[in-house]
């Protein structure tokens, strides 16, 4: 089974329509978007205004399922993540 893991960051990639040509190019079995963390050393590159809310990855979830024919099975609110599968 193959997965893509989208780490998605607020004003830097969270365009669905982009990730078509890649998702249909790898054909995975489940695709996970998930929103980028502020913790760590990753604070020094990115500003806390980067990490999206939940809302806005399910947004961009239930887009990118439309565009490619995946269908929301699984989402968690606490840890901004929704699973995506065929």
């Amino acid at each position: 089974r193959r997965v893509i893991r989208l780490t998605l960051i607020k004003g830097y990639n969270m365009n669905p329509e982009k990730f078509v040509p890649f998702i249909d190019r790898a054909s995975p079995d489940f695709i996970e978007a998930k929103a980028y963390m502020h913790l760590g050393y990753s604070r020094l590159r990115l500003p806390r205004t980067a990490m999206p809310e939940h809302s806005d990855v399910k947004a961009f979830a239930e887009k990118l399922a439309k565009l490619t024919g995946y269908e929301v099975k699984d989402e968690s609110e606490i840890s901004r993540v929704v699973l995506l599968a065929r």
